[in-house]
């Protein structure tokens, strides 16, 4: 009892003295008062120096050629969390004025200061962004670049004037203390972390000696794949700002009161964004939860890439060693999957979060059907669990690796027909069944969306598909540049995006042949799996080339639609590396059984290195090309642009989003209307109309928006007006104040409900199977 005691009192010593320590951390920050700035006098500069022989406030393209810009000092500034509005005025339409922060001071932290560039938008009259203090400045100065007459800078038509009326500055209490705290307390636990190592660390050394190699070796892999992270610069390009703007509009809509977030707030303009009924983001709400609390958005971004990376090691790494039945052959696999050039290049070139987010399930969804057909244990199949989840992590978040998963399981069922039993049918339909019940809150909303005259995925084109395919040159290459984008094949390898299976792939290949050449060393079921799995990711390697007939596939009605909506072929890579690896663990072993294990170790050791090299240079040559040198932090007003949806996916059909920019006010016929009120997607508007009234609202008019007086209740009818925006039809005299806002629909509810309840079911299902499988060994 002494002992526990002495436990007890240790644990809970320590929590307290983390409390403490937040607690007092927390009140230094109120403590340093800051008080809120307002600039009015803001004075403009050329190369030269201050230019006073304009007005003040004030610049206009008739001044004498030069490069203008307006600089407010702020003075002497507490670190914090800044909150930053520009009132000016413009007299042109264009958005070349563009607002940016630095700062003065001797000893401060580097970098001082997490701010980007804003560009001033022309039909508005005010910005408010967000900035990130990190150390006690002398100045902060915002500077407002105006550009020149000439075009050095930026080509300002003739005419054109810009005016500053005031820049205000406040510190967000809330926000600073929120990110400062979240800082503190993972330095807190980085350093329990530490101390509960080096008083446990005989122990802990007693458990990683037998396993050191082990332990090395995931770390290693880990490093690599994580890397880039740790620099001052952007880890993506292609995507960034489609992903950055899911991650925000999650954080706006549950700081509305929106869970789970269906209509995304806060983009073009708020408008509302449809991203989260057709694009699975369950994952991404915890970035979004990070950037609620204050994390920078590249930050809160990197944070989840460290997640996922370590999730699809640590899945990786189960699944094939359980496959292999050997660790070291696990280690080995997780560096060829996690390591593999494709995922790299998704989410360091491409940014596709939800390619390479799904890419940590796949082993799951292969270990799960590996179960199904091999397993024989008598006391329970687990195998149709693994499947589930593998799926369900699919669904959650690629609409597209579902769809290609699908088709390659079940040409994996039609293969196996001969090895089809009642048992393993059972488990099949009992797994899909799973999967469909948990992710029934997430399919019904898609599926009803899709119904409606909604682009749910891209323009279905199947021609040039075909020709963005990889030749074998590529399949087989090694890249020496790791920028490129969809190309025409035809037109050359420059430009055209890097895809290939990579260096340490082509070594497995060849020990490949050495192990077919050693038939004695496999056994019937292996030498079956074995060619199972060469069958399926030579389909899958063959559908990334431009030698698949995809053209010719989309003159097959019902067809034509399913190969279209992948885009790009080489996203079957994604299949291929997951069954290529599989094959791996098949060869390895009868490489080990034919030369020895101490020969193997050597083989593996070389594997492992290949696949480090290789994803070493690809990331290098990421991080030091030009594209990545834009960082953002703030980024909420990026997601005005036209282009920020990308190709129309997810908008009502007939959408032109470079149109909302214009439309941006509740505006009405033959009615009166107060100043609207606005919550996210939710606008509320006093009225007093006259006879054939109505009021049109800068919202996309998505199913399942309501319009209804706010005291009696009384509903009124929703139509899509001009460009898609909601327009309501008053009540002839109507006068009250009434409200719009999406409300999800009674069976979305129930689906979801369902979803929790399975999702409840699998977790006592799991511990009840855990504690039925110890009590059976225990006996």
């Amino acid at each position: 009892m002494g002992d526990r005691v002495k436990l007890f009192l240790k644990v809970w010593g320590g929590v307290l003295l983390n409390i403490l320590i937040l607690v007092s951390g927390s009140s230094l920050i109120l403590c340093s008062n800051q008080n809120s700035i307002t600039l009015h006098n803001i004075p403009l500069y050329t190369s030269e120096g201050e230019f006073k022989e304009g007005e003040q406030n004030f610049f206009h393209t008739e001044y004498p050629e030069s490069y203008y810009y307006f600089v407010g000092k702020t003075g002497f500034m507490e670190s914090g969390i800044y909150d930053i509005t520009v009132d000016y005025d413009t007299y042109a339409y264009h958005d070349f004025y563009t607002v940016s922060c630095d700062c003065e001071g001797d000893g401060s932290h580097y970098p001082a200061v997490y701010a980007e560039p804003h560009a001033l938008d022309s039909l508005s009259n005010s910005l408010t962004f967000r900035v990130w203090v990190n150390s006690r400045l002398e100045n902060l100065n915002i500077k407002i670049k105006c550009g020149t007459k000439g075009g050095e800078i930026f080509d300002l038509s003739e005419g054109s004037a810009f005016y500053v009326d005031k820049i205000q500055i406040s510190r967000n209490y809330r926000l600073t203390v929120l990110y400062k705290g979240m800082k503190l307390l993972t330095l807190l636990l980085l350093i329990d972390g530490l101390l509960f190592i080096f008083w446990n660390r005989r122990q802990i050394l007693d458990k990683v000696r037998d396993n050191v190699y082990v332990v090395i070796g995931l770390a290693c892999i880990f490093m690599v794949s994580s890397i880039s992270v740790i620099g001052n610069f952007s880890v993506g390009h292609h995507d960034v700002p489609f992903h950055y703007s899911r991650i925000i509009g999650l954080a706006e809509g549950m700081a509305n009161g929106s869970f789970p977030v269906k209509i995304q707030p806060g983009w073009l303009w708020g408008y509302g964004y449809a991203s989260s009924v057709c694009y699975g983001d369950i994952l991404l709400y915890f970035p979004a939860m990070l950037y609620m609390l204050g994390v920078p958005i590249i930050h809160a971004y990197k944070i989840y890439i460290l997640l996922i990376n370590a999730g699809t090691l640590t899945i990786s790494y189960y699944c094939y060693k359980k496959i292999s039945g050997n660790e070291y052959v696990g280690v080995t696999c997780s560096a060829l999957y996690c390591l593999s050039i494709t995922r790299l290049l998704n989410i360091y070139l491409r940014t596709a979060v939800g390619e390479y987010s799904a890419f940590m399930f796949l082993p799951l969804v292969l270990f799960g059907v590996w179960k199904i057909y091999t397993q024989q244990s008598k006391f329970f199949k687990d195998g149709g669990l693994f499947l589930c989840l593998g799926m369900t992590g699919v669904i959650q978040t690629h609409v597209i690796s579902t769809e290609m998963s699908c088709i390659f399981i079940a040409i994996a069922v039609l293969l196996m027909i001969p090895k089809m039993s009642k048992q393993v049918f059972m488990a099949l339909v009992k797994s899909v069944l799973a999967t469909l019940c948990l992710n029934l809150g997430f399919l019904l909303p898609l599926l009803d969306y899709a119904t409606d005259t909604l682009r749910v995925f891209a323009e279905r084109k199947s021609y040039g598909i075909q020709q963005a395919g990889l030749s074998l040159y590529e399949l087989f290459s090694f890249s020496s540049e790791a920028i490129g984008e969809w190309k025409d094949s035809f037109e050359g390898l420059s430009g055209r995006i890097p895809e290939s299976l990579g260096i340490a792939m082509l070594i497995v290949l060849l020990c490949t042949v050495i192990a077919v050449f050693h038939g004695h060393v496999w056994e019937p079921a292996a030498r079956r799996e074995f060619l199972l799995s060469a069958v399926l990711s030579g389909i899958a390697i063959w559908m990334t080339t431009y030698y698949f007939p995809y053209n010719r596939l989309a003159a097959v009605p019902g067809v034509k639609n399913v190969f279209a909506s992948v885009q790009f072929p080489w996203r079957f890579l994604s299949i291929a590396i997951p069954l290529l690896v599989y094959m791996t663990c098949h060869v390895m072993v009868r490489i080990g059984r034919v030369f020895g294990k101490q020969k193997l170790q050597c083989m593996l050791l070389v594997i492992c290195l290949a696949a480090a090299i290789q994803a070493l240079y690809c990331v290098d040559m990421l991080n030091r090309s030009e594209d990545m040198s834009q960082v953002y932090y703030d980024y909420r007003d990026m997601r005005n642009n036209s282009w920020i949806a990308s190709m129309g996916e997810y908008l009502l059909t007939g959408t032109d989003t470079s149109q909302a920019g214009l439309e941006r006010d509740v505006v009405g016929e033959n009615v009166q209307i107060s100043t609207p009120e606005r919550k996210g997607t939710q606008i509320q508007v006093a009225c007093q109309a006259q006879e054939n009234a109505k009021i049109v609202f800068p919202l996309f008019a998505y199913k399942y928006f309501q319009c209804f007086d706010i005291e009696t209740g009384e509903e009124f009818l929703i139509i899509r007006g001009e460009n898609n925006r909601i327009e309501v039809q008053l009540p002839n005299y109507y006068q009250g104040t009434i409200k719009v806002c999406f409300v999800e629909p009674w069976y979305w509810r129930m689906a979801e409900l369902v979803s929790l309840f399975t999702l409840v079911w699998l977790i006592v299902y799991v511990f009840r199977k855990r504690w039925h499988y110890e009590a059976f060994y225990a006996e």
